[in-house]
């Protein structure tokens, strides 16, 4: 029973933590956010819209930097630029994290943040949802130069080869 109560409050604040309507700056959920106000050549929002054209996600909510550093303590001042974006089912794991750190302080905390939210995941689905811990047993954070990212998805080879392709 204790275990149940574990899993349902896991599972409310998965779902919290993601919303799909406009954020108080009037932006929508998917618009790139960026700090600094700086254009990047390479866009975390861009390379999540190339790799959802080919791959074929369930329905998908962005987590609001507000729930970003709540949930997860990734600040706004570690990044200048993510998507973060995760299965509104709350029974599916399917997400994809793009962080373009500031600086390496920032990068290995964000690492570090990421690690304990695959942890988390695979500690939740282990028992509850043996499909999606099968998804979540090989995952792990990756880095190119300043990105950081992480993919729970049954794509996650061909996401992954997308993402190093586009930041490379």
């Amino acid at each position: 029973m204790k275990k149940m109560i574990a899993v349902l409050a896991a599972l409310t604040m998965i779902l919290s933590a993601a919303s799909c309507s406009k954020g108080p700056d009037g932006r929508n959920s998917t618009d790139p956010v960026s700090v600094t106000g700086e254009v990047s050549s390479v866009s975390c929002e861009g390379i999540f819209e190339e790799i959802s054209a080919v791959v074929n996600f369930p329905e998908m909510v962005s987590v609001q930097p507000k729930s970003l550093s709540n949930r997860y303590g990734i600040e706004q001042n570690m990044y200048t630029d993510y998507v973060f974006m995760t299965a509104q089912e709350a029974t599916l794991c399917d997400t994809v994290v793009i962080i373009n750190t500031n600086s390496q302080e920032s990068k290995d905390a964000v690492i570090e943040k990421l690690e304990l939210f695959i942890q988390q995941s695979r500690e939740t689905n282990v028992d509850y949802n043996p499909d999606q811990y099968a998804i979540l047993k090989d995952s792990s954070v990756e880095t190119i130069g300043d990105f950081v990212y992480l993919v729970f998805s049954s794509d996650s080879g061909l996401i992954e080869e997308m993402i190093k392709e586009r930041l490379q």
